[in-house]
């Protein structure tokens, strides 16, 4: 799902894919090292970005160990909690145009990520963060490799689909692309 949420992304940011596609194009080997594949921080950009918007797990379950106060609120010991990183990574009070595609939010410069702990949290966090995160980030830049490389991605302007929740978050049709020979 995240890897056709970026598609989706890339085609209505054409500029986003012009950037990435500058970075596999300044390669100095044939294939893809390993090296170069990790240097692509444009592409690291767009998937953030992307995983902010819809991260894959919409909702995630987790119990207190003991007694705690969340924003004035006692909460027992041995209590269930439902997080949800979509509505955490939407919040105005955290992120500049929340519901706007911007990867430089992710830049150095501006790090709204970490503004404050637990507010990007698209693997979980602390003890229970994914293990795969990275190898999730890898698998996207090799994608990103070697569809940019050969394609420019396109949508129709006025499309806009609807996206479905659960299981994965992604376009309810699937994402109708169009991938124009370069």
């Amino acid at each position: 799902s995240a890897i056709t949420n970026m598609l989706f992304y890339l085609s209505k940011h054409e500029e986003w894919q012009h950037k990435i596609r500058e970075e596999i194009t300044s390669s100095t080997t044939e294939g893809a090292s390993f090296r170069e594949v990790s240097m692509m921080k444009n592409a690291e950009l767009v998937f953030k970005e992307t995983l902010r918007l819809w991260p894959s797990l919409m909702v995630m379950f987790r119990r207190t160990t003991r007694k705690v106060k969340i924003a004035g609120y006692e909460i027992p010991a041995n209590t269930r909690l439902m997080l949800s990183p979509p509505f955490t990574h939407r919040m105005s009070d955290w992120w500049e145009e929340p519901f706007s595609f911007d990867p430089m939010r992710f830049t150095e410069n501006r790090a709204e990520h970490e503004r404050t702990e637990y507010m990007y949290i698209p693997f979980g966090g602390g003890g229970h963060r994914c293990v795969g995160r990275m190898f999730a980030l890898l698998n996207s830049r090799l994608y990103l490799n070697n569809i940019l490389k050969q394609f420019k991605i396109k949508t129709d302007t006025d499309y806009h689909p609807r996206f479905q929740h659960f299981h994965l978050p992604r376009p309810e049709d699937g994402l109708i692309m169009k991938l124009e020979k370069l």
